[in-house]
């Protein structure tokens, strides 16, 4: 695994995550990684979180989504927040999808 200590932007999220692919699909079964929220409108600050919309290959619990959240944190040494695709409620999708950067 690869890691950043650096000041994020969309760029650099993307570039890690295209870095870890092979661990992304085949570990966490991973369909769809979509980067949104302020690292995607680069106005991240020292203090935010990296929001990511997900979809995965298979069906995954709690346990499995866990461990996801876990790598990422660990990969870009901050918090994160994943959110299913399948849950994300109808007023909230437009806003998701209008900044949402393919990322994996």
């Amino acid at each position: 695994m690869k890691k950043t200590n650096c000041k994020l932007n969309p760029e650099k999220v993307i570039s890690l995550l295209k870095k870890n692919h092979d661990i992304l699909v085949g570990a966490y079964k991973i369909k769809n990684l979509g980067l949104f929220g302020s690292v995607a409108r680069n106005e991240a600050t020292a203090r935010s979180d990296i929001d990511f919309l997900v979809e995965f290959m298979v069906p995954v619990g709690l346990f499995h989504l866990s461990r996801l959240a876990r790598f990422l944190e660990t990969l870009f040494h901050r918090r994160v927040d994943l959110v299913i695709k399948d849950s994300v409620r109808p007023e909230f999708r437009e806003g998701i999808e209008k900044e949402l950067i393919h990322a994996a």
